[in-house]
């Protein structure tokens, strides 16, 4: 019995090195046959921009305080829009035309007051590093900064035009300008604000409430939006007697310029020290 289950013992091992040499060989042979096909590779590739867009609005909303902060301007800006319509209902219809300056100035104020772009690049600091490294230019990163701004605001401006005016009425000059106001505003605050975070950014910080209240560039930010809001005050209260000179959509159109002006100036500044500035974060 013995030899029977040593020669069983055997036939068991000799089947089982056969099927394991069987199995090896079929493999060898399948991985050889594998490596000479041609397998082709297909990505896919998204535009620079349209991804650094994406982005921003990503990070707007995966942080509250921040998307909170921002919003409450925007939000500001239409409860005003009520407000003044319904005043001006009580209010000669001479002096309804400066209403609308009023309006303009109230709104660039209260959406002046939480641009994004004024904690855009605080907001970053845990991944700033790793943008910096990447081989994007920083026109393209500052431009996507400023669009973002700009596409987040601009609806809130318009819907707050729209209700004004349906309910205190105007004429169709004054609300085209009181548009342009508001909207050429809006570009040279955002752009502003862009340049200031540059300058003085807090991008080491250990909670959410630093990075988008507790900064410098906000206040800057806020002080640049009270005055372009304020401006046409200064100026009727230095020369009162350019009231009766000076139409109503005079005043905003001055204001067009000077925040034209401003644009301008800070596009320079973004072009000739932002690359610089950015890679000192």
């Amino acid at each position: 019995f013995f030899l029977m289950f040593l020669g069983i013992c055997f036939a068991c091992l000799a089947l089982s090195v056969t099927l394991s040499t069987f199995a090896f060989n079929r493999s060898s042979l399948s991985d050889k046959s594998s490596s000479s096909k041609k397998i082709s590779i297909t990505y896919k590739s998204r535009p620079v921009f349209s991804t650094l867009l994406k982005k921003e609005f990503k990070t707007f909303f995966n942080m509250p305080i921040y998307c909170t902060n921002c919003f409450m301007g925007a939000i500001m800006t239409i409860v005003l829009a009520l407000i003044l319509s319904l005043t001006t209902q009580d209010v000669p219809s001479e002096l309804a035309p400066m209403f609308a300056v009023i309006f303009s100035m109230c709104a660039i104020c209260c959406f002046g007051s939480a641009l994004p772009t004024y904690v855009t690049f605080n907001v970053d600091g845990p991944n700033i590093e790793t943008t910096k490294s990447l081989p994007i230019s920083f026109e393209k990163i500052a431009l996507s900064k400023i669009i973002f701004s700009v596409v987040l605001y601009l609806p809130f401006i318009v819907i707050a035009n729209i209700l004004f005016f349906s309910i205190s009425g105007g004429e169709i000059l004054m609300i085209i300008f009181s548009l342009l106001t508001q909207i050429s505003s809006l570009v040279a605050m955002v752009t502003v604000g862009l340049y200031i975070n540059l300058k003085y950014p807090k991008v080491n910080w250990t909670t959410e409430t630093q990075a988008v209240k507790q900064s410098i560039s906000v206040f800057y930010g806020v002080m640049v939006a009270f005055a372009l809001s304020l401006l046409p005050f200064a100026i009727v209260m230095i020369f009162p007697q350019i009231l009766s000179i000076l139409a109503p959509w005079i005043f905003m159109l001055i204001h067009i310029g000077i925040t034209l002006v401003l644009f301008a100036t800070f596009s320079i500044l973004l072009k000739k020290q932002g690359n610089s500035l950015y890679l000192k974060l």
